[in-house]
């Protein structure tokens, strides 16, 4: 036994060792893919976003309670300044404008509100109170504007006088009356441009311009949350930078004269939100958003570092969503090259049905990528290489035992090729059990063949012999391709064997009656299994001349997928002619050779329906009964014989002319004639020629 060369191993070495490494590869791939598909780190993921998702809604909730249960807890407020305006202008005698007018009056006004306000600032612990009163002509044309607003920096202390307390706006003479320092930003009054100008000013003529403009709603569904501002749009540090909760103030007449409010520091508004509370503090943060109508959201607030540094210089940022619920990323917002995802939850501040519901309000809970998911992605990492290490150990070991186990197959392969060329009878056996069994395999194959090419040739010679015998002509219909090949299609050899026809039933070709046409294309197309059909055709005839032809065939697939018909056309004109001449003289009377009753009304019912127009003439034979009773029924039936000859003969005439005549014989001497496509006049013409034709018949008989 011959021994193989080394360059032969290379070649059956890897045609062993490829399909085994892809089956390691396969394995890793495999277990890496069960990992994942069992959501074992989307799980992770998932949890992680829940944990942020559950801090961000229990801090919502509490933020939420404070400012719709704390902060905005106006009632007694707006009912005192209208209870205190209704009792000013009865002591004073004045009209609302004409006190609104009076900067002393005003003044007047607002120090008996002064305790009211304080009294406000301290109860619902926020670091500023405000009433602000304005004529209806400055509510919409801005300009200065009288008012009080006393803040407190810290309002969770609560001593005894109003040693904390500043006057931020209000009148000088009001600092005397009630005690308090002022403030360093501190002027007379509210300076308010012209509406829509500066939406620092908002706070006022949002809920001011409501009020006038719905006066049935009352003043808690007008009540207006302004976002982040400082007074008149000045740029302030977070000491001055706030937000406002504001509702309008009407007298008991409803007249609106001002608007009445809180205000929350940027600063006092960060212990709302303490952003140590997410992941102790070192990567996460919060965000105080409002959406916008576009979708986006302005930033109000951001809490913690990170958060603040995410959205440095952002006015706004979008929210896009994810796969893990409400976890949204901050599209394009990256901090250190690591995405910024947030959780928002919504804020209810306002109810619904009211002029400000449209306004959304959101507190986010912010974290970069690496801190949300890092104890996913830490795991997915060694996962990963834990299976890289494996599959590297796996291909080693796979590329030394195929080294070994190959050699014996190598020694089988190298006999194969080198058998070929003097003949598998030259090969020698070998003591490997598997090679001889192979040897005995290819030995018996190639006998086979021998055998299989014989008998091939003889099917072959027999299937030609009886071709050239048969008049039939051989079909082979391809249903994808719309191809039609015809074999013996002259008979004996003729020049037309093996003519193939394209677009065998869409196009005009000429071996299918044009009215056999559709109902041959539903059988061929919607045919399972064996097919029969026949149809008019001129196979065995000149292009003009079409005869009755019987299709049978059976469908079967091919090697393009699709399916053929192969089946075989027979001559059937001569036995189809017979059958339709049985069929027709079952619808005809025998006397007359006109249609029956029945079949002869269906006739006539399908051509109105079908919409063709035409005209019914009905006759009789006069004297025909009598005459009949006096000769007897023979001579009568002659009589209806000849008539009906003569009608037939009238059909094929009008026929010829383009008329669609159809003749019936309804019952004894009742006549029906139809003349399809025929108007009054034609038809007038069609009856005076049968009476004229038959007074021929018979001269001495009378017509109508």
């Amino acid at each position: 036994m011959k021994k193989a060369g080394t360059g032969r191993k290379k070649n059956i070495f890897r045609l062993f060792v490829l399909p085994l490494v892809c089956i390691v590869l396969l394995q890793a791939a495999l277990s890496y893919g069960t990992v994942l598909a069992s959501g074992t780190f989307s799980r992770l993921n998932e949890y992680s976003a829940g944990q942020l998702a559950q801090a961000t809604e229990t801090r919502a909730l509490s933020l939420e309670n404070v400012m719709v249960q704390q902060w905005s807890r106006l009632h007694e407020t707006v009912n005192t300044a209208a209870q205190a305006m209704d009792g000013y202008l009865a002591e004073s005698g004045l009209t609302l404008d004409g006190l609104l007018a009076s900067e002393e009056d005003k003044t007047a006004y607002l120090g008996r509100m002064a305790d009211q306000l304080a009294d406000l600032l301290r109860k619902n612990s926020v670091t500023g109170a405000f009433l602000v009163l304005a004529p209806p002509a400055a509510a919409l044309s801005g300009g200065t504007a009288s008012g009080l607003c006393l803040q407190d920096a810290d309002p969770l202390s609560d001593p005894l006088d109003m040693s904390d307390v500043q006057m931020n706006r209000g009148a000088p003479t009001l600092v005397k009356e009630l005690g308090i320092a002022l403030d360093v930003e501190w002027k007379a009054g509210f300076d308010l441009r012209p509406e829509g100008e500066e939406a620092a000013d908002d706070f006022f003529y949002q809920p001011y311009l409501a009020a006038r403009q719905n006066p049935a709603m009352t003043w808690e569904n007008l009540g207006y949350w302004g976002g982040l501002h400082s007074l008149e749009g000045a740029a302030g540090d977070e000491a001055h930078r706030r937000i406002t909760y504001s509702v309008p103030l009407r007298t008991a007449d409803g007249q609106v004269f001002g608007v009445a409010g809180v205000e929350v520091s940027e600063r006092f508004l960060s212990t709302q939100l303490p952003y140590y509370e997410l992941d102790g503090g070192r990567k996460g943060g919060y965000l105080l958003l409002e959406e916008t109508p576009g979708g986006d959201c302005t930033v109000l607030l951001a809490t913690g570092p990170d958060a603040k540094r995410a959205v440095q210089g952002r006015a706004a940022v979008t929210l896009a969503r994810t796969d893990y619920g409400d976890l949204r990323a901050l599209d394009g917002v990256k901090d250190g090259g690591r995405q910024v995802y947030a959780v928002p939850k919504k804020l209810n501040l306002y109810n619904a049905n009211t002029p400000f519901e449209q306004r959304v309000w959101y507190v986010a809970g912010l974290q970069d990528g690496e801190a949300l998911f890092g104890i996913g992605s830490q795991l997915l990492r060694t996962f990963v290489l834990a299976t890289l290490l494996a599959l590297a150990v796996g291909v080693v070991g796979v590329y030394f035992v195929v080294r070994h186990v190959t050699r014996p197959i190598q020694a089988l392969s190298r006999c194969i090729r080198d058998s070929g060329k003097n003949g598998l009878g030259a090969f020698c056996r070998s003591d490997i059990a598997e090679v001889d069994d192979l040897y005995d395999t290819l030995c018996d194959l190639t006998e086979q063949q021998k055998r299989s090419a014989y008998a091939l040739r003889e099917e072959k010679e027999r299937y030609r012999q009886a071709l050239q015998s048969s008049s039939d002509v051989l079909i082979s219909y391809d249903r994808g391709e719309d191809t039609a090949t015809f074999v013996n299609l002259a008979g004996q050899g003729g020049e037309e064997a093996g003519l193939v026809a394209k677009d065998f039933l869409a196009g005009p070709q000429r071996f299918i009656h044009p009215d056999d046409r559709r109902v041959l294309a539903a059988r061929l197309i919607e045919a399972k299994g064996e097919v029969r059909v026949s149809f008019r055709s001129s196979l065995f005839s000149d292009e003009s001349d079409y005869q009755w032809v019987e299709l049978s065939g059976k469908t079967l697939p091919d090697e393009n997928g699709g399916t053929k018909i192969i089946g075989s056309i027979r001559n059937i004109h001569q036995q189809k002619m017979k059958e339709l001449e049985r069929e027709e003289s079952m619808y005809r009377d025998r006397t007359t050779g006109l249609y029956g009753r029945g079949p002869g009304e269906d006739i006539i019912r399908a051509c109105i329906e079908s919409g063709r127009q035409g005209c019914l003439l009905l006759m009789d034979l006069k004297g025909f009964l009598a005459f009949n009773e006096q000769f007897g029924a023979a001579l009568g039936d002659a009589v209806l014989e000849d008539c009906g000859r003569l009608l037939l003969d009238m059909e094929k005439e009008a026929a010829a002319r383009g008329a669609d005549p159809v003749c019936v014989r309804l019952g004894g001497d009742e006549l029906l004639v139809w003349l399809g496509g025929c108007g009054r006049a034609q038809a007038d013409r069609f009856a005076d020629e049968l009476r004229g034709r038959l007074r021929g018949l018979y001269p001495s008989a009378a017509f109508r």
